[in-house]
């Protein structure tokens, strides 16, 4: 479907330019650009138009939006599956700029606990050469004046190691708090930011996992793909923090309903996916199972009461697939409920 810009419009009807419209395209060209090279999408002429048309529409509604707003706004008016790519490598990105952030003070802290070693170790160095130098020019004379210097530089160390001590604790603390942050953005790399789901990205390798159980020791496993009916309609009714909210009540419907040996994941805008360990028929009996209790389910959004459903394919794998055909079969179903008149579970046979 393709979305309304007043702007684009006037212009396919010979309209004349003012001043204001060339600063109004400027700041659109600007802002998108930046987002297309930001996001490694090609600068096409066809990548270009349609998102020229994004920007205006978000710019004529004065809309505030992130980059992961853009493309979801993006595939819900071209109906086109051609930014998951992009929404992963984005925020693969920041994962990545985050990892290398800690990466760098890790190595930041060694390198200053090692040079604390070191200057440790000179000033033993030049303090046990100052007590034998001490030593070998006194006489029975001076020993008693001697020994004071001595002491004074035995006291000194002791300061020196203590400190050194601590900033070697403090350093220790340091380390463990980003291996914690290290641990943290492993977890976030896999998720889908707003779900707290899996990923596409972890869904597929979940999906690789399954496939080797299959052929190896023959343990059957079905694919269960759905998505939100008319997602898109909730979105221009209600706003995106509406759908926003939809996704995550969709997330938390699979978290509480689902068997722990199951997984669920985001596989991009209002599309989900579950793998499960057991036959056509068991699954088939999980997908109703959700399906029914989604359409029941309601969302308060300040005065109003949001009610939403779902569409599902199910097929189980046979030992002759890959990921791309599973997939493609499951998506055929996936696609032969919402023909079929959506909020409907179809399954192979």
């Amino acid at each position: 479907m393709e979305i309304k810009c007043k702007f684009l419009e006037q212009l396919n009807n010979d309209y004349k330019l003012t001043k204001e419209d060339i600063s109004f395209i400027a700041q659109i060209a600007k802002e998108q650009i930046k987002f297309m090279i930001r996001n490694n999408i090609p600068l096409l002429p066809t990548n270009y138009k349609n998102w020229f048309i994004v920007f205006c529409y978000l710019f004529e509604n004065k809309q505030s939006f992130t980059d992961i707003d853009a493309v979801s706004i993006y595939k819900n008016f071209f109906e086109e599956n051609c930014c998951d790519d992009k929404v992963e490598n984005f925020k693969s990105q920041l994962q990545m700029k985050k990892l290398e952030k800690i990466a760098d003070k890790i190595s930041e802290d060694l390198e200053m606990v090692v040079k604390l070693i070191e200057q440790g170790d000179i000033n033993i160095e030049n303090s046990q050469k100052v007590i034998e130098q001490e030593w070998n020019n006194a006489n029975i004379e001076k020993i008693g004046e001697n020994v004071e210097k001595i002491l004074e530089e035995l006291r000194f160390l002791r300061e020196q190691n203590k400190e050194l001590k601590e900033k070697l604790e403090h350093y220790n603390q340091e380390v463990k708090k980003l291996k914690e942050e290290l641990i943290e953005a492993k977890e976030e790399a896999n998720l889908d930011f707003l779900t707290g789901l899996p990923n596409r990205r972890s869904f597929i390798r979940a999906l690789e996992e399954y496939f080797k159980l299959l052929k190896e020791k023959g343990i059957d496993f079905s694919i269960i793909l759905f998505d939100i009916d008319n997602f898109k309609k909730i979105n221009d009714t209600y706003g995106h923090d509406v759908g926003d909210l939809v996704l995550k009540d969709v997330a938390s419907v699979l978290k509480f309903y689902l068997r722990a040996n199951t997984i669920a994941g985001r596989l991009g805008g209002e599309e989900f996916g579950i793998l499960i360990p057991a036959k056509l028929e068991d699954a088939v009996k999980v997908a109703e199972r959700i399906r029914k209790v989604m359409e029941n389910r309601e969302i308060r959004y300040q005065d109003k009461i949001i009610k939403y459903t779902a569409s599902f394919g199910v097929t189980q794998a046979k030992k002759d697939d890959t990921i791309d055909t599973l997939l493609k079969r499951a998506d055929e179903l996936l696609y032969k409920a919402k023909r079929s008149g959506k909020n409907i579970v179809i399954a192979d046979g």
